[in-house]
């Protein structure tokens, strides 16, 4: 039998070497290409996120902000609208100034009221006529005086006038008859300022006569004009809701008033005589002084002479 063990050289020398195994930096590295690779990629589109994300969320921000002044912007609409609606009667009526309520003119608070129905709006057709008139309920008239003025006086029913027109109150139908004319408002106002005090806040109103508005040529848009007085009218807020609790008039807005340098002299004396006459009485005046003056002088000079020879003599 064969001795296997005499060819174990044999195998040993022809048995293929192992191939020598890559240096293990050798494997990682394009794996670490890949890796670096991937993780330049990831931080861009980290850096794109967190950027699109900042954008939305400047923009969300943007979003809240404008909705924000626009709401505002809605709130002060409505407040300046609400401010007018109490100041357009007031100044259509020229209303006459109070310091309270409880002084203010009861008429012109019922001419108010009812000035003030007329204007809200309201549908006509829902009203009865009689031959020249509109028949207004009192009821709302009385509504409208609480709004206006508070509960703190009852209103009193009567018939009223303003600047040419009349409104009738009849006690027995309960109505006040309304001429169908047009009614044209005094005065329009503009708000100039506003103040809060408390539970108050007092508003600063111009009255622009309605007479003296213009229109644009070009446009055709009106031109308001400068106001011609100011007054304060003071909102109260009470449980009842906001009511006009005062009216004062301000002084009138300063005017360019003539320098007295600059004043005409008056070209008539006061006793009624012209200037012509003034000078030639003048004259005759100054020319008398003269010859007066001249006689005077002569004869101090004679009395000197006569004087002077006495002494002569006596020496």
């Amino acid at each position: 039998m064969s001795d296997y063990s005499d060819y174990s050289d044999y195998y040993d020398l022809q048995s293929p070497e192992p191939e020598e195994e890559a240096p293990e930096e050798a494997q990682d590295a394009p794996a670490k290409k890949e890796k670096k690779k991937y993780s330049a990629a990831n931080i861009l589109i980290g850096v794109l996120a967190v950027l699109l994300a900042g954008f939305g969320a400047y923009q969300l921000v943007r979003m809240g902000l404008d909705l924000i002044q626009s709401k505002k912007k809605e709130a002060e609409a409505a407040q300046t609208a609400n401010y007018y609606s109490y100041v357009i009667p007031v100044a259509a009526i020229d209303m006459i100034p109070f310091e309270d309520v409880a002084t203010a003119d009861m008429s012109e608070m019922v001419e108010l009221s009812v000035w003030a129905v007329l204007n809200s709006g309201l549908d006509s057709t829902q009203y009865q006529y009689d031959a020249d008139h509109l028949l207004l309920p009192e009821a709302q008239v009385a509504s409208a005086f609480v709004h206006f003025f508070g509960a703190e006086r009852s209103v009193t029913h009567a018939t009223v006038a303003g600047y040419g027109y009349e409104f009738t109150y009849d006690a027995a139908a309960h109505v006040y008859k309304i001429p169908l004319t047009t009614i044209t408002p005094v005065y329009a106002p503009v708000i100039t300022e506003t103040e809060t005090k408390g539970d108050s806040v007092v508003l600063t109103v111009g009255y622009l006569n309605s007479g003296l508005y213009a229109q644009d040529a070009r446009t055709g848009a009106l031109i308001a004009p400068e106001p011609d007085r100011y007054v304060k009218v003071t909102l109260r807020t009470a449980s009842t809701g906001t009511y006009i609790s005062a009216l004062r008039a301000l002084g009138l807005p300063e005017t360019a008033m003539p320098s007295p340098t600059t004043a005409p002299a008056s070209t008539e004396p006061a006793d009624g005589t012209t200037g012509e006459d003034a000078s030639g009485e003048t004259d005759e005046n100054a020319s008398g002084d003269t010859s007066e003056t001249g006689e005077s002088a002569e004869a101090t000079e004679e009395g000197a002479s006569e004087a002077e020879k006495e002494t002569d003599a006596e020496e």
